[in-house]
């Protein structure tokens, strides 16, 4: 595709060199530099991108680097980036399932869910959102990470009895994790419970005799209690897959 040259009025270019523009009309972007003069080039490097409205039919960037991008609305037919840098698509706090192995470098600014104690000061803003709810840590500078290995996680019933043993529930409170998660609380974020079977009961056949006058009765022969063999597995379970769980921490 042909590129097209295109010349800005004096009157967008402020001080430094950056463009002053309500929105901007893009039809394509081929390459991710921008040319400052004829056949010179210079990087851009977006800290904040702010506008009204982008449209743009095709934006084939190799890399959309900005920390912040700020636009209420983003109309695009094609995206076309190997890697798009948007953590505010996920809160901090925020809990995803991770399919890759985690004895490698994780996502920056993401960590695995397995009750480890962080610094309260560097991850103050992840430290804002859970506190303490998952372990004091050292009880000064640091908190526990939630421990979610080997567990499923439930949505809070919040006054719907949809979990109606919600009283039973605990804090986390595995190895060196002594966490309180509000004890005065018991359904609160991050409390646990343990496996049971709902209520029920069996049919049987009940053993029956004759009686010396020829009638029908039922009952047992001195009163034995009987029991069923054992059979089945070591936990009541659905089908399930193996993934890590992360928790967004910046």
């Amino acid at each position: 595709m042909p590129k097209v040259a295109a010349t800005f009025p004096v009157s967008l270019v402020a001080q430094g060199g950056s463009l002053q523009a309500g929105s901007a009309q893009i039809t394509g972007i081929e390459t991710a530099s921008i040319t400052s003069e004829p056949n010179q080039n210079a990087t851009a490097q977006l800290t904040t991108v702010t506008a009204t409205t982008v449209n743009a039919t095709t934006v084939a960037a190799t890399t959309v680097g900005a920390t912040t991008v700020n636009a209420p609305t983003v109309n695009t037919t094609t995206v076309n980036a190997t890697t798009v840098n948007a953590n505010g698509a996920i809160p901090v706090g925020g809990i995803v399932p991770y399919a890759g192995p985690v004895n490698g470098p994780l996502p920056n600014g993401w960590f695995l869910c397995d009750g480890s104690a962080v610094s309260r000061t560097q991850y103050a803003a992840l430290f804002n959102v859970i506190n303490t709810l998952y372990g004091t840590g050292d009880n000064s500078t640091t908190f526990n990470l939630p421990d979610y290995r080997g567990m499923f996680l439930r949505g809070v019933s919040a006054g719907t009895n949809l979990d109606l043993d919600f009283e039973g529930r605990t804090a986390q409170n595995n190895g060196n994790n002594t966490g309180t998660a509000n004890p005065n609380n018991n359904n609160g974020i991050g409390t646990r419970q343990a496996d049971q079977f709902a209520s029920h009961t069996h049919t049987y056949w009940q053993s029956v005799y004759v009686n010396s006058d020829g009638n029908w009765s039922g009952g047992d022969w001195n009163n034995a209690l009987e029991q069923t063999q054992p059979t089945g597995g070591s936990e009541t379970r659905p089908k399930n897959v193996y993934v890590y769980y992360l928790i967004r921490a910046e």
